[in-house]
């Protein structure tokens, strides 16, 4: 999944980061890459933290951003299979 940030994540979260645990809670082995303008690595401890995979500034470059979606497909692949 990717995530923003910056998403109006609604009652009980005030931002993306903050729905993480939401997301995981209803599928669990969910990758979470969060993407963002800013960054700060408080939120991108923060992110981590409650579950994220990884912390992307939208900054990134393409490339990299698009082997990261691949790994986590990959990896969410081989937690189905064990």
């Amino acid at each position: 999944m990717l995530l923003d940030k910056q998403l109006g994540a609604g009652p009980g979260a005030e931002n993306g980061i903050d729905a993480i645990p939401h997301y995981l809670e209803l599928q669990p082995n969910l990758q979470i890459i969060v993407i963002t303008a800013s960054n700060g690595t408080q939120d991108a401890a923060r992110a981590v933290d409650l579950g994220a995979l990884w912390f992307l500034p939208k900054q990134t470059a393409d490339s990299l951003i698009v082997a990261q979606i691949d790994k986590a497909v990959r990896r969410n692949f081989s937690l189905l299979y064990l």
